[in-house]
């Protein structure tokens, strides 16, 4: 009994370390996409502000967040 939870633990482990793995990848992902100044999502809502069409709307959080990190602050 002893080895099998051990097995168990280390597979706990194992899965602990890949989802931080993951959640790394997908924090420098996002932004990339949506934390610089001039970032790609706020480029986009400026051509939408001037009249662009488009069919689809991005969320809200993610629009802020590119606006904010778009801000130039001195």
């Amino acid at each position: 009994m002893y080895g099998r939870l051990s097995a168990f633990v280390a597979d706990l482990k194992k899965m602990g370390d890949r989802f931080r793995v993951t959640q790394d990848s997908y924090t420098e992902a996002r932004n990339k996409l949506s934390s610089n100044k001039g970032n790609v999502i706020r480029q986009a809502e400026m051509l939408k502000q001037l009249g662009v069409k488009q069919t689809k709307s991005m969320p809200a959080s993610i629009v802020d967040m590119a606006s904010e990190a778009g801000v130039v602050t001195d």
